[in-house]
């Protein structure tokens, strides 16, 4: 995987699997897409975890994960 905003998705996805404050079993098991029309981060739809390219770039690692927690 050589795409840095993917790349970055994934570390958040991990980082919140080891921290275990939260259950993050439902988001690894999604693939990911991105759609350049969402207007957040990320988002959950239809069983794939949805991403937009620009937000996930201008989020810091924490912002990432707060993102992703809030579609748990």
């Amino acid at each position: 995987m050589h795409d840095p905003i993917m790349k970055a998705i994934v570390a958040a996805r991990i980082s919140l699997l080891t921290e275990g404050e939260v259950p993050t079993t439902r988001l690894f098991g999604l693939p990911l897409e991105e759609n350049s029309d969402l207007r957040t981060a990320v988002a959950v739809s239809d069983g794939v975890l949805c991403f937009s390219r620009e937000f996930v770039k201008s989020h810091t690692m924490k912002e990432l994960k707060q993102a992703l927690k809030r579609n748990l």
